[in-house]
């Protein structure tokens, strides 16, 4: 149930009314997802008083949920978004006939998607130091997403009527009808275009309407992101400010809540079949048990062990190191692989 605002006139009927929600909160358990969050009505209604003409009232409801997503623990990134599917707006009538009541049922459709990050292995290279391998390999795509945090986006545009001076702004909605990103040096850059309506008042007291699209563009900062990365987002017009300038134009301010996901894909080569012709030994280049060896910082141990006919292994233990990828230049000893 809500309250008609201090000093509003009874309503008698609802005339349009719109609700979006937005998530602020996700805590994730075993199995489950523990979500809060806000609904934000929007209300036109004629008053019992005519003479008090069209009235607006806005609310802001709390929501708390949790939603079962089984297999799902305290490891996984979570991206939860709220579409309000319904909107039922009733004034209730009081003892003395006036209502500052309004019965509000809303429904609320939760889209969730988990998402974990693991390491996985693949087989990328093999060599061996007695006989000749041969391998055939095959490309794979590598897919990555991450969640992206959700993000506040104010646009401004302007909307004027050619034909008709304005003298009041009775309601303004605007309504999301595509929006995209893409990468830019330190940030995203989000693009799209709103759907705007103006319901006004003219000079001789009629009721006007007016409609336009504005187009926008804006930069939000954000970690390094691939430049082929691609973005699945969902985006809600969450308020709608406007100002009635003496030139009867209508300039408005429309916030924006963004979120969703950002995939990047790159292909891998790896190898999907190995065999070994055991009549093919390899021969043996030098006799010295031992070979000096100048690597440079970074380098792969896999990399100069492949090169030089011998085992990672022998590598690591007789130069007395942990890390395959070498974390400073200089000299190593190159021992001979044991048959």
């Amino acid at each position: 149930d809500l309250e008609l605002g201090s000093g509003k006139p009874a309503m008698a009927s609802v005339i349009y009314s719109r609700a979006c929600a937005t998530v602020s909160d996700i805590k994730v358990i075993s199995n489950k997802l523990i979500i809060k969050g806000d609904v934000l009505i929007h209300c036109v209604y004629s008053p019992l008083q005519e003479e008090a003409g069209v009235q607006v009232m806005e609310y802001s409801l709390p929501v708390s949920q949790i939603i079962d997503m089984q297999g799902v623990d305290e490891r996984y990134q979570c991206f939860v978004w709220l579409d309000v599917t319904g909107i039922d707006l009733e004034p209730q009538n009081a003892s003395d006939g006036e209502s500052k009541t309004i019965s509000a049922e809303i429904t609320i459709m939760a889209r969730c998607e988990c998402y974990l990050a693991a390491e996985q292995s693949i087989l990328s290279d093999v060599y061996s130091t007695t006989h000749e391998c041969h391998v055939e390999r095959r490309m794979v795509q590598n897919r990555c997403s991450d969640v992206l945090d959700t993000r506040s986006l104010v646009c401004k545009g302007t909307i004027a009527s050619s034909q008709e001076s304005l003298t009041e702004v009775v309601d303004v909605w605007c309504d999301l009808i595509k929006i995209s990103a893409a990468p830019v040096p330190g940030g995203i850059k989000f693009s799209g275009e709103l759907e705007c309506c103006v319901i006004a008042v003219n000079a001789d007291g009629m009721p006007v309407s007016l409609e336009k699209n504005l187009e926008f563009e804006q930069e939000s900062e954000a970690e390094e992101i691939e430049s082929d990365s691609s973005f699945e987002l969902k985006g809600i017009v969450s308020s709608v400010s406007f100002h009635l300038s003496g030139d009867g134009k209508v300039e408005l301010q429309v916030e924006l809540v963004v979120c969703g996901t950002v995939t990047a894909v790159d292909e891998i080569s790896v190898i999907s079949a190995i065999s070994m012709d055991e009549s093919e030994v390899k021969e043996r280049t030098g006799t010295a048990p031992l070979t000096l060896y100048y690597a440079d910082k970074g380098e792969c141990v896999w990399e100069i062990a492949k090169r030089y006919n011998t085992s990672v292994a022998a590598i690591l233990q007789e130069n007395d190191i942990e890390e395959e990828t070498l974390g400073q230049g200089g000299m190593i000893l190159i021992p001979q692989a044991d048959e």
